[in-house]
């Protein structure tokens, strides 16, 4: 696989978010839905991202990572709906509940981890930011 496909293939995770924020801006303007507060991050954070992606595109695909994350935790979003989902284990005695997240947001990791595997791997040790650092990655 060649180096230019493979930097093509870790922009998909960011195509598929723009996109979905394209429906959200046109759900917005055709049936007079509100943003929330949690739209508005995602704004914030989509913005990071592609200026990172451009900027420095490591940084970018560490970016993205991050925003999926949040994304999941449900922390920030991209559908007009926001749509959580959360396991709650128990009788009604004891009860635990897990925080809410957004399921979709699984699939997109997965298809992140699975395009941007070379840039993840190694990186809670000191080689990589040292590598980081001398612009070897």
């Amino acid at each position: 696989m060649t180096k230019r496909f493979r930097i093509f293939l870790e922009y998909i995770p960011l195509i598929i978010i723009l996109v979905y924020t394209f429906f959200l801006f046109k759900a917005t303007a055709d049936d007079g839905i509100l943003l929330v507060w949690k739209n508005y991050i995602g704004f914030i954070f989509l913005a990071a991202t592609i200026t990172l992606f451009f900027v420095r595109h490591l940084f970018g695909v560490l970016a993205l990572g991050l925003t999926l994350v949040l994304g999941f935790l449900g922390i920030l979003s991209y559908s007009p709906g926001i749509w959580t989902m959360s396991i709650r284990l128990g009788d009604g005695a004891i009860e635990i509940n897990s925080l809410p997240f957004q399921p979709i947001f699984l699939l997109w990791i997965a298809i992140y981890f699975i395009v941007s595997w070379p840039h993840v791997v190694g990186i809670g040790t000191k080689k990589y930011w040292d590598e980081v650092k001398s612009k070897k990655r």
